[in-house]
């Protein structure tokens, strides 16, 4: 038996509420071997407070939920690199229990397709640079590393990153 094709369903701005609980639940059993619990706890509450999301849905950003036979595993979040003909993956987070089963994979070429009816050429986004699974997951679908990035995030935290980028082809 294979395992279940996982659907992309468009988020709305008054699911808010649960893209904050999935967050919270995904990030509190990834980010721990990652980051400190102190800079997961600052991240969560300044990227996924329900105000935030609901705003970026609203200036433009698009959330996508990743549904296996109608239960939320995670969620995917792109907007248009502006000034680039690119299409960033700002979030893609899974639940671990999915990991290993190509689902990651699956929402990467959702992006690309998505990207691609956007007329867009390239896939960017930016990784933990200690997010070792991640960034084996990313190289496999091709995405080669193109910069790093270092910001101060406030709260005495900094997002230590790798900037990752790869052509949608036809």
């Amino acid at each position: 038996m294979s395992p279940p094709q996982p659907e992309f369903v468009q988020a709305s701005p008054r699911e808010a509420e649960e893209i904050q609980t999935i967050a919270q639940t995904i990030w509190r059993e990834v980010y721990p071997e990652i980051i400190s619990a102190e800079q997961i706890e600052y991240m969560l509450a300044e990227m996924y407070a329900p105000e935030v999301i609901r705003a970026d849905i609203e200036a433009g950003k698009e959330y996508f939920w990743i549904t296996l036979e109608s239960e939320r595993a995670g969620f995917l979040a792109v907007d248009n690199d502006e000034g680039r003909d690119a299409l960033f993956i700002d979030k893609l987070y899974l639940a671990p229990s999915h990991h290993g089963q190509g689902i990651g994979q699956r929402a990467l070429s959702f992006a690309a397709n998505h990207g691609r009816e956007r007329g867009r050429s390239i896939l960017s986004l930016r990784v933990n640079r200690n997010n070792d699974l991640a960034i084996r997951a990313y190289k496999r679908a091709g995405f080669k590393t193109v910069g790093e990035l270092c910001v101060q995030i406030g709260g005495g935290f900094e997002m230590d990153d790798y900037w990752m980028e790869c052509p949608i082809t036809n």
